[in-house]
């Protein structure tokens, strides 16, 4: 059947991960497919440890039968990282959420869901917490 069979699920462990994973898992299960769960640490894998327990703990709703992988990844920034997942592992669709960074905060950090989608290869689903205003800078 075509659809979404690999779904690259990316969390940051914020407070918005929990959406992001719930909507991730409906359509894992709408279309019969499989989570592939990732983190990215950057290059001097700070924290490597401790984001390999929380990937490991993380909880999907609907139950680990979804998840295929979970996966620490190192790079440069996390859309790269993100996006070389995603070709790696044949994902057919991406999901991660947004935190509704606007004005200075949203130039000088800028948005990896906004560099995930104007790059990848395959559809990408974001997903936005409504408890978060996003205001236009």
């Amino acid at each position: 059947m075509p659809g979404y069979r690999r779904i690259l699920v990316a969390l940051d462990f914020s407070e918005t991960n929990a959406r992001t994973a719930t909507v991730a898992a409906e359509w894992a299960a709408g279309f019969g497919g499989r989570l592939l769960l990732a983190h990215v640490l950057p290059l001097s894998g700070a924290g490597e440890a401790e984001a390999r327990a929380a990937l490991a703990a993380f909880p999907v709703p609907g139950g680990d039968e979804l998840v295929e992988s979970r996966t620490v990844v190192k790079a440069l920034s996390p859309d790269l990282g993100v996006l070389q997942l995603a070709r790696e592992r044949g994902a057919d669709l991406l999901v991660l959420g947004t935190h509704g960074r606007s004005g200075l905060r949203h130039i000088r950090l800028g948005s990896t869901a906004e560099r995930v989608v104007e790059n990848a290869r395959c559809p990408v689903l974001t997903v936005r917490d409504p408890a978060i205003r996003y205001e236009r800078p």
